[in-house]
């Protein structure tokens, strides 16, 4: 919910902001940090990806977010406990649900749109290997440069990758990972 009480503070209350999420928990706490925060949502569904009422969505995004479902391995220093439960069949299983929430939320986005991907994980599988794959089945996606991004916002970043991590030892945050692509218009 965080990510989209700021994105409804950057939209000031105006545009449509549509919050999806599986789980009825999440969006009522969403609900509730919304009412507190003054930030008007325009719908919020509960539904996972591969609902067949998202379709009424398709091509409709200007932007659209996925905050995926990941190991959370970049949140370690405030959830040890995490290093415990991590193992390499996880991380498969998280690629394999993000990329398919990844390809869910592609349909959404109209030409000319974006599409960005995150998570709170630093594991090459469920960040770079997920946005990589979906490059190459998505020839109308392609990658806009993170340090591009964030220079327009006055931040000058690290990193020149085009992908932004964000790593603990460097930022003194959680680590995080956020690849952001653009839709083309027909060639």
């Amino acid at each position: 919910g965080g990510k989209s009480l700021h994105i409804a503070a950057l939209l000031q209350n105006h545009g449509t902001l549509i919050a999806i999420d599986p789980e009825r928990r999440k969006l009522e706490n969403l609900r509730e940090r919304a009412r507190r925060a003054g930030a008007r949502l325009s719908q919020v569904i509960e539904a996972r990806h591969d609902d067949p009422s998202l379709e009424r969505l398709h091509g409709r995004a200007d932007a659209v977010l996925v905050d995926a479902p990941c190991s959370a391995i970049g949140t370690v220093r405030r959830n040890p406990w995490l290093k415990l439960a991590w193992g390499s069949d996880q991380r498969v299983r998280h690629a394999e649900l993000q990329h398919a929430i990844l390809e869910s939320a592609a349909c959404m986005v109209r030409k000319n749109g974006r599409l960005v991907y995150s998570t709170c994980t630093l594991v090459q599988s469920e960040n770079q290997d997920v946005v990589e794959r979906f490059l190459q089945d998505h020839q109308d996606f392609t990658l806009a440069s993170a340090p591009e991004i964030l220079r327009a916002w006055g931040i000058q970043p690290r990193e020149q990758s085009a992908l932004l991590t964000l790593w603990p030892h460097h930022t003194g945050t959680d680590g995080f990972f956020a690849a952001v692509m653009h839709r083309r218009t027909a060639d």
